[in-house]
């Protein structure tokens, strides 16, 4: 009898934790997570667009990866493209904070130590990516892109499916690879698998002038508020794909929204947290 009595009252323990341990976050413990998903949302558009500028201002919009690098130097973000491992062609500086261009140095020089190590780093990386076992191959009407940044305690590089076609938006199919300095990999994730969203195949109705709807692109009931970088990375740089300004996910209750325009990310707050 003993022995049944403590057996319930360790299950009651348990599903008692487990249901804690799945409760929604307080708004508190939320917001920062919310302003560090920004941050990541930020940067990633900030070096794709950014990339993709200099690239054109060169004529050199189909070369590959392996031939240019961006990384952050105080409050400028530095895109450098070169003519083999060890010279630059081109350096664009950027304004951080606003992604506005500040100058065009055409002088051909040596990488510098600093640079050196982030290039080198950002091979061996695409190196690793391109195993077999990680299976990153695209969808149909897709590519795949690839992101590479420094981080506090290493490197990290995103592989992400993105449209090649318009009217189109690829949700998932993306992967993130993180590094310690030494580049050995801390951390693999994969995404959840890739869906295309067309806006020939989804009738929304519309709000108002210039406004088209909203589209739910995450949802789950864990509180995994960082698996929606991705998504809001996509959603901000191809919402125009669908006509749709606005997006959310559904992270253990809570709806968190991310406007395609400014990039804003709200958090929409509970009744009770409304009232204080």
């Amino acid at each position: 009898m003993n022995t049944l009595k403590s057996f319930i009252l360790l299950f009651i323990f348990c599903l008692s934790f487990s249901t804690k341990a799945q409760r929604p976050l307080p708004i508190e413990q939320v917001k920062p997570i919310i302003d560090s998903v920004k941050i990541e949302v930020n940067r990633l558009f900030n070096y794709t667009t950014l990339s993709k500028k200099s690239l054109e201002k060169i004529n050199a919009k189909n070369k590959a990866e392996a031939n240019y690098f961006l990384y952050q130097q105080n409050d400028s973000l530095l895109f450098l493209y070169l003519t083999n491992r060890t010279f630059v062609n081109y350096t664009f500086y950027y304004n951080y904070s606003d992604a506005k261009l500040i100058s065009i140095d055409s002088t051909k020089k040596e990488l510098n130590k600093k640079e050196g190590i982030i290039y080198e780093a950002k091979l061996a990386a695409l190196k690793e990516a391109a195993k077999a076992k990680f299976e990153i191959v695209p969808i149909p009407d897709s590519k795949i892109e690839y992101v590479f940044h420094e981080n506090n305690t290493g490197f990290t590089l995103y592989a992400f499916t993105i449209p090649t076609i318009d009217s189109l938006i690829t949700i998932g199919g993306d992967f993130r690879f993180i590094f310690d300095r030494k580049m050995k990999l801390v951390s693999f994730k994969k995404y959840k698998r890739a869906k295309r969203l067309s806006n020939k195949r989804i009738d929304i109705p519309s709000k108002q002038s210039g406004f088209i709807g909203s589209y739910s692109l995450y949802h789950s009931s864990k509180n995994d508020f960082n698996n929606i970088v991705p998504d809001f990375y996509k959603f901000r740089r191809f919402y125009e794909n669908l006509n749709i300004t606005e997006s959310s996910s559904t992270i253990n209750k809570r709806t968190i929204f991310i406007n395609g325009e400014t990039n804003e990310i709200t958090i929409e707050l509970f009744p009770i947290e409304k009232r204080k």
